[in-house]
């Protein structure tokens, strides 16, 4: 049974996962006026509640923290799964996305694949 402290920090942590979704629903409604196919299916639908549910979880994890840390981290839980899948996809670690948000130039390349990749909804 989760404590009072627990139970914040899941919900929190839920509601910082489902608030980076939403955002990401925005910004998809308003780059083309109409919701991406992928929000429409519910295997996408359950893999983003699972993540926020996730989220949720590592923030009970980290232990006792505020509503506003339980929050962030899971805001950035489906940032650091993805970066754990990086590092167990690839040689070298997750060096190529540090550098890519830091505007690496070297990184250009990589840049105009993941554009080429984003807009297959």
């Amino acid at each position: 049974m989760l404590t009072p402290d627990e139970l914040r920090s899941l919900v929190f942590g839920t509601i910082g996962g489902v608030a980076v979704e939403v955002v990401n629903i925005v910004r998809a409604y308003e780059d083309k006026g109409t919701l991406a196919k992928r929000y429409r299916q519910p295997v996408f639908l359950a893999a983003r509640t699972t993540l926020a549910l996730i989220g949720g979880a590592l923030a009970v994890a980290y232990g006792n923290l505020s509503p506003l840390l339980a929050f962030h981290v899971g805001a950035a839980t489906p940032a650091i799964v993805q970066n754990f899948s990086r590092l167990s996809g690839e040689k070298g670690g997750g060096a190529p996305r540090a550098r890519r948000r830091a505007g690496h130039p070297s990184d250009k390349e990589e840049d105009q694949e993941d554009q080429g990749t984003e807009q297959e909804d």
